[in-house]
């Protein structure tokens, strides 16, 4: 994560309390659909939406993703069947954000392999949906739509090993809700896009010969 002293972290903490998601942003992310996202940007200390694709193209030391399009769909009904306007649902995802970048401030932002294996994953269609799960130290799981096919989701989970440098990854492949396909492996440093894009496509190829038709 970036380098914070004292000062630097007060007004990193000020800054971020001030941030407000507004209710055009929230309907910009419905509009854009799967894989878009609203990411809190450090330079600028103001929050943005970010289209498909677009959030892998910068790491965590310029953007942090906040809310995604499934987390903003899913909650966004549940919201309104209790009344709640567009205003104060977009005044309450600010305040949880806030919370969310507290919470990666402490927990630290993903690590450079992490990062790599989310490029691999866009490149091959899987672009981040929701905001990353922060589990424990060490451990985050992240969660991707695949375009055009936004009823394919995929979970996936990165862990520090005992052996510093290998990381364990657990993939989860999802088809209308069902799993239909999952991995689970290690991975260096350099190998970690190689090694997604491999286990991604096995699983995408299990999946297809569970659902061949048959004549």
């Amino acid at each position: 994560m970036p380098a914070f002293n004292e000062d630097a972290l007060d007004r990193f903490i000020t800054q971020a309390s001030y941030a407000r998601i507004t209710p055009h942003m929230v309907r910009q992310v419905l509009a854009q659909g799967p894989g878009t996202v609203i990411a809190y940007d450090l330079a600028s200390a103001k929050y943005r939406v970010m289209g498909p694709g677009r959030v892998t193209e910068e790491s965590e030391e310029q953007a942090v993703t906040v809310w995604g399009h499934g987390d903003i769909a899913d909650e966004l009904p549940r919201q309104r069947d209790m009344g709640v306007t567009m205003t104060q649902f977009a005044e309450a995802l600010s305040e949880t954000a806030f919370g969310y970048l507290l919470e990666w401030h402490e927990e630290g932002q993903a690590l450079h392999w992490v990062e790599q294996a989310r490029q691999a994953l866009a490149t091959n269609g899987f672009h981040l949906d929701r905001r990353s799960d922060r589990l424990a130290p060490g451990v985050i799981r992240d969660h991707f739509v695949a375009l055009p096919e936004p009823e394919l989701r995929l979970a996936v989970k990165y862990r520090h090993t005992s052996r510093a440098r290998r990381f364990q990854v657990q993939m989860r492949l999802w088809d209308l809700g069902r799993q239909v396909s999952g991995a689970v492996f290690a991975t260096t440093r350099v190998a970690t896009g190689r090694a997604v894009t491999y286990h991604l496509r096995q699983a995408m190829a299990r999946r297809a010969r569970r659902f061949r038709p048959q004549f």
